[in-house]
């Protein structure tokens, strides 16, 4: 602790603060450009130099000079002036004079900074020397617009720990590329658009000079690709805008420009980021289909059908398949409808593995979690991949911890036996095996006989609570035969890491077997600190279990298909035909039942089906979700359709009001008193909805 005067006026600082973060703290202005607090300090940009009074004049820069107590700092003094013109003289070295048909024009530091610091005309007179590169499907890169500040590749080489990114060359002829022209894929690419304060990284996915930033308007919603759900921005044309512009260049009002974190200092996947033309989808459902024909969407006749259809079965002989991705709302009026008022009881939540034990599973971890003296078991499918935000700071915490957050010009990481410790059975290669400790790839039946062995180690190691004991043993049998397990000597340097741990945190999946979930889930009655971190399938799985709709998993449903129990199957926001891993049940389904289609995009169920009903996507209405924390969340209509509300549906069904129903006072109601914090990344659409993508997104996901 101690004091600096800056420009004359006395604040406090403390241990370990620059010039930069007290003068920002504190409201005072100075320009950067390499400067961002996520990454190291590299000072390369000099533009945030200051004059230091006290008690020695020089030049400083103030984003890697630490206060120390009696400092007196000048920001625009002068001879700091003079320095920053001289510093933009050189980063307009090589920088085409475009602004007023540059797509960063408007949002664009380097202009910002040229109209305050820069001269009217350059002393230079080289040639401008322009470079070009293909970076990848979602990127344009104009490397003749970098400024070097480098930020690009420390993000990728210190928060990702990858080397698509390079720098090449020094003094005039360095340049930023990618490495022997890879592609940048690694579901972060996005960031380098938000994180390049010139515009050298723009959006392939939109056309050049589509949109101006003062001709959108934001609305604050959240994510939804998954049951995260993170809190965004998302960017339409402003309606005022829109009118102006119908008799010229053609308008799309329901076309999402933009996609960013709410808070600056946060970050997305290029999931949630580039996901966002999936509404403009040629496979997008703009009709309804009553008897085998495609007609415009009419309301009435489609409820007409629909209490036609219902009254026609018994309860017991109508079943419905369902996903997650729906709202709270929707949620709550399919409960009270379907089970409460009619009375079904055949519920399939996808991917099929759900029956109604599952209400009892629920995760309790927090990124927080992630100490020094932790030991993770991840089981499954590569979390960085499947649930990206997740995995990235799961990871970015892991290497923190073990010290292997380096400089990007840093390239040995040599801490790789350090706790806390990152073990892997997985189903698929990826990111995970080059960052954990150990990595195992294997199938299903090999995972299931490993834990076995692990977790009755573990269980002879510590033992379980005395009151379970006996339920606990009639459901593992095999440990009762524990003498004959123990005898084998996999594992012991893993259960010796687990020994000098003070946690363990279990990760897997919720669309791996049941067997194997239910083993993993086991490991919390275990007498050793352990937490659970349950990724979902769907968003809002959360909310969805804890209603506690009678569930049946795949199999029982099956059985009642084949029985001739149930004859009418209700799809609702689900294509079975990608959301069941097993071939030949949606076949069965169409062979043996009548159907009803309730979704937002066709496919082959559709195709086939005599009765489907478009409905609208999360961008099209408005809702509240859960997420991976507990939280309640609002999510927000961003673009009009005339597609169908199923809310509305439903209340039309019941003969309601939906004025007349107060959700958020329902909601505060039905949340179970003992639900614990969760941290949960769910949703894997690379198994899921394939049309929900471009082809360029089917390429990563």
């Amino acid at each position: 602790m101690g004091k600096i005067k800056i420009n004359g006026k006395e604040f406090e600082f403390k241990d370990g603060e620059t010039i930069y973060e007290v003068a920002k703290r504190n409201g005072i202005f100075i320009p950067t450009y390499c400067y961002h607090k996520n990454l190291r300090i590299v000072a390369s940009c000099r533009i945030c130099i200051v004059e230091l009074k006290s008690p020695k004049s020089q030049i400083l820069t103030s984003c890697a000079t630490l206060c120390k107590d009696g400092m007196e700092i000048l920001t625009d003094s002068e001879k700091v002036l003079e320095e920053r013109k001289n510093i933009m003289q050189f980063l307009l070295l090589n920088h085409p004079p475009e602004c007023p048909v540059c797509d960063q024009g408007g949002k664009c530091l380097l202009q910002d900074y040229t109209y305050i610091y820069g001269n009217t005309f350059s002393e230079f007179k080289y040639e401008k020397e322009y470079k070009k590169y293909d970076i990848g499907p979602f990127l344009r890169f104009y490397p003749e617009l970098c400024i070097l500040c480098e930020r690009c590749y420390r993000f990728w080489k210190e928060e990702l720990n990858e080397d698509e990114i390079v720098c090449f060359g020094r003094g005039y002829k360095k340049y930023v590329g990618p490495a022997q022209n890879k592609e940048i894929l690694m579901g972060f690419s996005n960031y380098l658009i938000d994180i390049c304060p010139v515009g050298a990284f723009l959006d392939n996915t939109l056309s050049k000079f589509s949109v101006r930033e003062w001709d959108l308007e934001e609305i604050e919603t959240c994510c939804h690709f998954c049951s995260l759900f993170c809190e965004i921005k998302a960017y339409r044309r402003k309606k005022s805008r829109t009118k102006a512009i119908l008799g010229g260049k053609k308008s799309l009002p329901y076309k999402i420009y933009d996609v960013k974190y709410k808070n600056d200092d946060g970050i997305i996947c290029d999931r949630g980021k580039f996901g966002k033309d999936f509404i403009l989808s040629e496979k997008i459902l703009k009709k309804a289909k009553i008897k085998n024909k495609w007609v415009e969407i009419n309301e009435e006749e489609i409820i007409s059908f629909l209490k036609e259809k219902i009254k026609k079965y018994a309860p017991e002989s109508i079943g419905i398949l369902l996903s997650a991705r729906m709202g709270n709302e929707e949620i709550d009026l399919l409960k009270e409808f379907f089970v409460n008022e009619i009375g079904i009881k055949n519920f399939l939540l996808i991917p099929g593995f759900f029956d109604s034990s599952f209400n009892l599973m629920k995760s309790d971890f927090k990124i927080e979690d992630v100490e020094e003296k932790t030991f993770i078991l991840n089981v499954g499918y590569d979390f960085f991949y499947s649930h990206p935000v997740i995995g990235f700071e799961i990871l970015r915490r892991l290497r923190k911890l073990k010290g292997e957050i380096l400089p990007a010009h840093f390239y040995e990481y040599p801490f790789k036996e350090k706790l806390p410790f990152l073990f892997s059975i997985s189903y698929q290669e990826g990111k995970v095996k080059r960052e954990a400790n150990k990595f195992l790839l294997t199938n299903f039946k090999n995972s299931f006989n490993i834990l076995k062995i692990l977790f009755s180690k573990i269980y002879k190691e510590y033992g379980v609570k005395k009151e379970i004991e006996d339920d606990f043993l009639n459901s593992w049998e095999f440990l009762r035969k524990i003498e004959n397990l123990n005898k084998q000597k996999e594992f012991e340097e893993i259960i010796n890491r687990i020994k000098k741990s003070k946690k363990l945190i279990v990760i897997y999946q919720d669309f791996i077997p049941f067997e194997i979930q239910k083993l993993l889930y086991s490991f919390k009655y275990i007498n050793f600190p352990v937490k659970i971190l349950i990724l979902r399938y769907s968003p809002n799985t959360e909310y969805f279990l804890q209603k506690k709709f009678p569930l049946l998993n795949i199999y029982d449903f099956k059985n009642k298909i084949e029985r001739g129990i149930i004859k009418l199957v209700i799809f609702i926001y689900t294509n079975p035909f990608f959301d069941i891993p097993y071939e030949g049940f949606s076949n069965l389904i169409f062979d043996k039942c009548e159907t009803i289609i309730f979704d937002t995009f066709e496919g082959k169920h559709t195709e086939i089906s005599e009765f489907v009903i478009p409905l609208k996507s999360f961008y099209e209405k408005d809702d509240f979700v859960m997420d991976n924390l507990g939280r309640i969340k609002k999510i927000k209509k961003v673009i009009e359709s005339n597609r169908i509300d199923l809310k509305e549906i439903i209340l039309k069904l019941k003969g309601g009001n939906f004025e007349e129903i107060y959700f958020e006072e329902k909601i505060e109601i039905d949340l179970d008193k003992d639900f614990e914090e969760i941290y949960i990344y769910p949703s894997l659409y690379k198994f899921g909805y394939e049309v929900k993508f471009s082809e360029s997104l089917k390429k990563v996901f």
